[in-house]
């Protein structure tokens, strides 16, 4: 059991020191939240000085939008971070089938594109994936063929990241909340430019415009192709779900969400984490899931004399743990399994309505969601199973989730009154539990 919880002590602290995604060295990460992108934070983006068009970031996203007819691209880049070895990620969606967005590294200068490319072209219900070099007014492909995705990139974002390390340039794209690809999709030797800064960008014709949503650089190559676990989040409700996404099961002693902002709810996820669930397999301390930390800036739970497996497919709810009406969306997200690895997650920023009756956030409503509200009867504040919003949960909740359910369904539970009085015993006891840590 000591050795177990020094175990454990250890990876907690190391949560603490991971510098980002496989321990890349972050340069900066820009998710534009304070609706600025020329203010210096963290970085000042300057929109290329011949390319004049309508750049905005005042949404939370950076936007470039075509304003004439006779622009070649729009684009905007921080020239005053110079980088040998350049990853740049980004996540963004094409705003006119045919149209380019692109992302480049090592740059020379503002007025001429020299510099390594990579980028997606919409076309359709598909997209073509393009890379390579710029010097002037030339061009040169390293693609030997061109890659179609099955992505409509007008309709979903998409990520992209180039990474530019010595004499290897490669580019890889994907989707949000799945793991970065192990392999990319394009890889060239180069040796024409050894440093420059970092652009992003796209085609201009009349009505193209491009959504950013958020740019990491590094100066070593960004995420881990073996992320197990991806934390989705619907930016509409706050509500937060766990799932397996690795082609195997990891067994999972602890996991830990950072939000610099504060943009987390830990009422929420007290009321609907795993340790609000009862996950694990005994009563005793230690034998199951329990909250280690709760605050708008990080929410940790940890399993100490066991462990759970998520394993591809598998989700789970964490509860309201997302402050919606914050939505700065710069949530990281880490977990240490049994064999003492700490390895990221993924995140999935996502909008969706809420669904009447839905009390456990898995997108449906069965006997499942009615044990949510047992659990939470009698809490005040922001809860998965307050299904009217009126800041408490009580028996019209209840009435919520019934009138929810499907005519094959109506042999719901009644909360009788001896039901009743143990929800409320349940819910004291958890009170006492939170004051206490």
């Amino acid at each position: 059991m000591f050795l177990r919880y020094c175990r454990l002590r250890f990876a907690l602290i190391a949560y603490l020191v991971i510098a980002g995604p496989s321990g890349a060295a972050i340069v900066f990460n820009d998710g534009f939240d304070d609706g600025s992108f020329s203010d210096g934070s963290p970085v000042t983006w300057v929109p290329a000085p011949v390319l004049p068009a309508y750049y905005d970031a005042s949404t939370g996203d950076f936007r470039m939008e075509s304003t004439g007819s006779s622009l070649d691209f729009v684009a905007a880049a921080v020239p005053s971070i110079l980088l040998a070895n350049t990853s740049i990620r980004t996540q963004t969606r094409i705003g006119l089938d045919g149209e380019s967005v692109f992302v480049t590294a090592r740059n020379q200068d503002q007025s001429e594109f020299n510099n390594y490319f990579g980028g997606v072209t919409a076309n359709g219900s598909s997209a073509d994936v393009f890379f390579g070099r710029t010097d002037a007014n030339t061009t040169t492909f390293f693609q030997e063929e061109t890659i179609s995705l099955p992505l409509d990139a007008t309709a979903n974002d998409f990520l992209m990241q180039l990474d530019v390390v010595g004499t290897t340039i490669s580019f890889r794209v994907w989707l949000p909340g799945e793991p970065i690809p192990i392999e990319p999709l394009y890889t060239h030797q180069d040796t024409v430019y050894v440093s420059g800064f970092i652009q992003i960008g796209g085609t201009a014709t009349p009505g193209a415009a491009y959504d950013f949503r958020r740019v990491t650089v590094g100066d070593t190559p960004l995420g881990d192709p073996t992320a197990p676990l991806v934390l989705r989040v619907n930016t509409t409700t706050g509500g937060v779900t766990l799932e397996g996404v690795g082609p195997e099961s990891i067994e999972t002693v602890s996991y830990l969400i950072d939000s610099p902002s504060g943009s987390l709810n830990p009422i929420g996820w007290l009321d609907g984490g795993l340790d609000a669930q009862g996950v694990g397999a005994g009563t005793g301390a230690g034998e199951s899931w329990e909250v280690v930390n709760a605050s708008p800036n990080q929410l940790l739970e940890a399993y100490l004399l066991g462990s759970s497996a998520f394993g591809p497919g598998e989700t789970v709810s964490l509860g309201l743990a997302y402050d919606f009406m914050k939505d700065a969306r710069d949530l990281t997200f880490q977990v240490a399994t049994s064999g003492d690895e700490v390895l990221p997650g993924a995140i999935d920023y996502y909008q969706a309505p809420a669904v009447a009756g839905d009390f456990d956030l898995d997108s449906d409503v069965d006997n499942s969601d009615y044990q949510a509200w047992r659990r939470s009867y009698g809490r005040l504040g922001v809860t998965g199973a307050d299904g009217n919003a009126d800041g408490v949960v009580d028996a019209a909740d209840y009435t919520v989730w019934r009138d929810a359910m499907s005519a094959d369904a109506l042999a719901a539970p009644e909360p009788n009154s001896a039901a009743l009085i143990g929800v409320l015993a349940t819910g004291s006891l958890f009170l006492v539990r939170s004051a206490g840590r």
